[in-house]
């Protein structure tokens, strides 16, 4: 318990440009979920756009294919 509170103090010390990188890179809504600074990072507009943006361009084969 004592380990995961230590690990957890150090997620939280993360600065937000980092939990954007990793809510942006993980492309996994429910890391917003993680704790309240991760929920923070992944509502600024910068954050989400940049989300968008890595989300079209890793599927843009499949939004391809279904729109024809």
């Amino acid at each position: 318990m004592n380990s995961e509170n230590n690990s957890n103090n150090s997620f939280n010390r993360l600065p937000a440009s980092i939990l954007s990188a990793i809510f942006v890179l993980g492309q996994n809504p429910q890391l917003s979920l993680l704790n309240k600074n991760m929920y923070h990072a992944s509502e600024q507009v910068d954050t989400i756009s940049k989300y968008i943006i890595r989300y079209v361009l890793q599927n843009k084969n499949k939004i391809a294919s279904s729109q024809s």
